[in-house]
């Protein structure tokens, strides 16, 4: 059998989409269709049928989709090769890896949903974030947990000293980061409160620029610990406990299953997890 017809019939169960699986293969849909028709040739029976707008797998294709997708995955490790792994990380946790050999980061698209795609179509080998997901083709395993806290600027005129009360906290105005949850903000998603709406001054969309914006105004924000330790003294941040009940940022490795037993890709988590680990120690 044709493997290249194994690849495309795995990527069309995988989206269920002729034009989602073309996108990833970089092929036509037609192309697509046809490599599925030739497919179903082979083995007798139809593998998708039409569901409203989209398609559905068979009962065939559901019992051959994880034989053929062990397969390939089986094929790609075979020939796995210190290639260098391309993956998505937060700002959150990026200081604690800095430049390490075989992998190069970006920040994750601000669609979440995006990050995950690009992770199902191998333009990603590897997501770090607070991302959390249900389905079954990615492992989600916990990477580190980063207690929020209130920073403001040294000197700042109407906060002297080491912590700020509720009724301050809501009082002055904030440097708001938007965080990829639908449009919510930072501290809706780590509050265990039902607040009143911030001062918000200015919104960012990444901690480096609320780091910025805090230090040159009288406004302040919420930001993890250890990146509001990394800028305290290169920026003159002074450091205050939340003011509010919250949780702790819990950050993520996310990759897909496909990758689970690489070897390359392995060697790649464990030096991952080693630096976060030692950052967290110190």
């Amino acid at each position: 059998m044709d493997l290249n017809l194994i690849r495309v019939f795995v990527a069309v169960y995988s989206h269920c989409s002729y034009t989602q699986a073309a996108n990833e293969l970089e092929i036509s849909q037609p192309a697509v269709s046809q490599a599925i028709k030739r497919l179903e040739d082979h083995l007798g029976t139809a593998l998708f049928i039409r569901e409203g707008r989209g398609i559905a797998p068979t009962a065939k294709a559901i019992q051959i989709a994880q034989p053929f997708e062990n397969a390939i995955n089986l094929v790609n490790t075979a020939f796995a090769s210190e290639r260098q792994l391309m993956g998505y990380c937060v700002e959150a946790v990026l200081h604690s890896i800095g430049n390490m050999e075989g992998i190069k980061f970006a920040l994750p698209p601000s669609n979440q949903k995006q990050a995950f795609e690009d992770l199902r179509s191998n333009k990603v080998d590897l997501l770090l974030d607070n991302a959390m997901t249900n389905d079954p083709a990615f492992v989600v395993e916990p990477l580190t947990e980063q207690s929020i806290v209130v920073v403001c600027r040294q000197g700042h005129p109407r906060l002297s000293g080491d912590s700020i009360c509720k009724q301050a906290f809501f009082a002055e105005e904030h440097v708001v980061l938007k965080s990829k949850r639908g449009g919510s903000h930072f501290l809706d998603i780590l509050t265990t409160e039902s607040l009143d709406p911030c001062k918000e001054s200015v919104e960012v969309s990444a901690l480096s620029g609320l780091a910025m914006m805090v230090s040159s105004t009288d406004c302040i924000g919420i930001m993890p610990l250890p990146f509001a330790q990394l800028w305290a003294d290169k920026l003159g941040l002074k450091i205050m406990p939340m003011p509010v009940k919250s949780i702790p940022l819990a950050l993520h490795l996310v990759y897909h299953r496909r990758f689970a037993d690489d070897p390359h890709h392995k060697k790649i988590r464990e030096q991952l997890r080693t630096r976060v680990q030692l950052t967290v120690a110190r």
